[in-house]
Parts: C-alpha cells; sequence; structure tokens
C-alpha cells in the first residue's frame, strides 16, 4: 500500500515536464501528501494535458458517502478490472499523479539500558524509508480517478486513486506492493483515452525497474525539511 508520498516540485516544473496544456492551481499539492489531501494529477483534455486538483481516495460516483475514499487511497491491478468501484474508472478515467517520492516504514528494533548500563526490555518503532526513482526525480503514479455527486448538497468532488503492483526486488523487504510508477514513455498510452483493451492497460502496470529504485531511512515523514537522504 502506498498511504503517503512526497509532491516537492514547483508548480511551474510540473507544467512543462508533462507538458500541460492548461492547469488549475498546482502550487496548492502539499509536499507531502496524505489520504484525503487535495493534490495535482494530470488528465486528457480535448486537446492536450490538463493538471487538476483532487482529492485522494477515490470516491465512486455512485457511493452515498464521501467518506468511502479514505479506503480507497490504492487499488490492486491484479484485481482493478473486477472491481465496481474501479472497472469503469480503469477502461474510461485514467490519470497520472505526479510525485518526486513515497513512503513505507519498517521496524527497527531500539535497545534500551537501564542507569547502571544493564539492559531492558528492547522497543520497536517504525522507521520511514523514502523510495525514488534515479533517473526520473519527478515521475506519475499509475492513477484513475471519478466524479462524485453530494445528494443533499450539490456540490461535487474529483477524487483518485494510484494503482499498485508486485514490488521490483529493492522494495520487497520492505513491503508486498508498491504505486505503479510510469516510464515517461508510457505517460501517452495510459492517458490515451482510446485504449479500453484490459490486455493493453494491464502491459502498463509494471513495477518500475531496481535498477532505478532507491531507498533510504529518513528521519520523519511527517516534516517536508527532513527529507534528505
Amino acid at each position: 500500500m502506498c498511504a503517503r508520498y512526497t509532491m516537492r516540485t514547483s508548480a511551474e516544473t510540473l507544467f512543462a515536464l508533462f507538458e500541460l496544456d492548461e492547469a488549475e492551481e498546482l502550487a496548492a499539492t502539499p509536499p507531502i501528501v496524505r489520504p484525503t489531501d487535495v493534490a495535482a494529477v494530470i488528465v486528457a483534455g480535448e486537446s492536450g494535458r490538463v493538471g487538476r486538483m483532487m482529492r485522494w481516495g477515490l470516491v465512486p460516483h455512485w457511493a452515498s458517502d464521501l467518506k468511502i475514499g479514505v479506503k480507497m487511497i490504492n487499488a490492486r491491478s491484479e484485481t482493478v478490472f473486477e472491481k465496481p468501484a474501479f472497472r469503469e474508472s480503469i477502461l474510461k478515467r485514467r490519470c497520472l499523479v505526479p510525485a518526486d517520492g513515497f513512503f513505507e516504514w519498517t521496524d527497527i528494533v531500539v535497545e534500551e539500558t537501564d542507569l547502571f548500563g544493564e539492559p531492558r526490555k528492547s522497543k520497536s518503532r517504525k522507521q520511514p524509508q523514502l523510495i525514488t526513482v534515479t533517473d526520473q526525480p519527478v515521475f506519475a503514479f499509475a492513477g484513475m480517478y471519478d466524479r462524485w455527486k453530494d445528494r443533499a448538497t450539490g456540490s461535487v468532488v474529483f477524487s483518485y486513486t494510484i494503482l499498485t503492483c508486485e514490488p521490483n526486488e529493492v522494495v520487497v523487504p520492505i513491503h508486498d506492493r508498491m504505486p505503479v510508477i510510469l516510464r515517461q514513455d508510457r505517460h501517452a498510452a495510459w492517458l490515451d483515452q482510446g485504449l479500453t483493451d484490459p490486455e493493453g492497460i494491464a502491459a502498463l502496470m509494471e513495477p518500475v525497474s531496481a535498477a532505478v529504485t532507491r531507498v533510504f531511512a529518513v528521519p520523519s515523514a511527517d516534516d517536508p525539511t527532513r527529507l534528505s537522504a
């Protein structure tokens, strides 16, 4: 599961890197994105790529409550064509989710001693690990989105989820899943609204190469100023 990721890149850089035709206020994306945050995604527009701000945690258009999105931050690539919440979006509403890193956590055993240097009961803590792509400082997760309308108020919410796949050799010691990271030469295919063949779409959802995957421990997954290697 990917439950937190980083997006520390400027809106101007995103505009250029992803060749956007137009965009909303992408600078509003927080540097560390958490579930239910509103962040930048890229969709196919009428004449090119468009940047939009959406809520992380997909809310299906048929849902009765916005809260369901908390459980929909990720979608498994292996079953996405079967799940009622996702099977329409994966065919018709795919998006790119810009990022420059994502987190997983490992358990670290901390040995403690008393005042006399005698060992005490050891404790464990969660160590955040930041995962990046060495040859793409800014990359894109494979995502999909939906439009939900509140029946009581009429307000409309656009929301997205991130596809996950089996981990590569670098990530597997940390977690049994990882986000689908699309290479730049696959961005156009992922956004292609004419691509509706499940086999063709599934072929794009592979783990990024271990050769370009870097993992390093960071002091905090909450403070964007403390994410240096």
